[in-house]
């Protein structure tokens, strides 16, 4: 803090910072770098700083930097105020991650964050020939691709797209931290349907709302199993998940055993756009 002059009711303040009024409002300060400490807003006149004595004036800002202080805290609603520091906890950065996507629900998006990540710590990836590792059936350590000079290493991240499988998971990156992320059983259903033009091979492509017509009778195109990623039009984040359709009946089975076998999952907040 600069200068202060000992009569004035202002403490000149960097320019860049805001200015708090005494009746606890505040605003951005543009041209006067003041921070209002009295009951007037004019600047301070500078006649007040230049008789101040120059050998008063540090006596004199120590002084008045610690009743700004208070007085600035006490101005500021309650919610701004500072709060204790919270203590700082030592830990150390994961270096294992298994992603487990689940279709439409921004998967993608958040399996780039992990993969800058590992990239950036020079970690290791498990790896396909492809971007799915495996869909239809549970991952398995077979689909990965072989690198000689692993030599039987264990790898670091696992991020593609692989169906749920905690036993072959756990094979190729061990002691993992396991992600997922799911979103509202609505949206994602609504996303995959038109994502994957399931309407096509459901023939009702030429209905005024194709999705309407499916769900006024779900089973009805369900059990034909004849259109493109038929899997995801039934619970398909459980079926990512690793639950065959034909356990639906063990669904609430299958979220306990999941919520201990997860530490993290994420929530991708509802979506208006239509099959995003």
């Amino acid at each position: 803090m600069s200068e202060v002059a000992e009569e004035s009711s202002y403490v000149r303040h960097p320019p860049a910072m805001a200015m708090f009024s005494d009746t606890g409002s505040f605003h951005r300060a543009e041209s006067t770098p003041w921070i209002v400490i009295g009951g007037t807003t004019s600047n301070a006149s500078s006649n007040a700083v230049a008789a101040c004595p120059q050998e008063h004036r540090l006596s004199v800002q120590v002084q008045k930097t610690a009743s700004v202080t208070s007085t600035i805290t006490t101005l500021l609603p309650t919610s701004m105020r500072e709060s204790q520091p919270t203590p700082i906890t030592k830990c150390s950065p994961i270096q294992r991650i298994v992603f487990v996507k689940t279709h439409k629900t921004a998967s993608t998006t958040m399996a780039s964050v992990f993969e800058r990540y590992g990239y950036y710590r020079n970690l290791s990836f498990a790896i396909g020939r492809g971007h799915v590792l495996s869909f239809q059936y549970k991952f398995s350590r077979g689909n990965l691709m072989k690198f000689p000079k692993m030599k039987g290493k264990p790898f670091d991240i696992l991020t593609n797209h692989a169906r749920y499988s905690r036993v072959e998971m756990d094979a190729v990156v061990p002691n993992a931290t396991y992600i997922t992320i799911l979103r509202n059983p609505e949206d994602q259903i609504d996303s995959a349907f038109g994502y994957f033009e399931m309407y096509r091979g459901m023939k009702i492509g030429r209905e005024p709302n194709p999705l309407k017509t499916f769900m006024d009778d779900p089973m009805k195109y369900y059990k034909d199993h004849k259109y493109y990623k038929w899997q995801l039009s039934r619970n398909g984040m459980l079926f990512d998940l690793g639950l065959d359709h034909k356990y639906d009946q063990k669904i609430n089975q299958k979220i306990r055993e999941l919520a201990g076998e997860f530490d993290l999952v994420l929530n991708r907040s509802t979506s208006t756009n239509l099959y995003c």
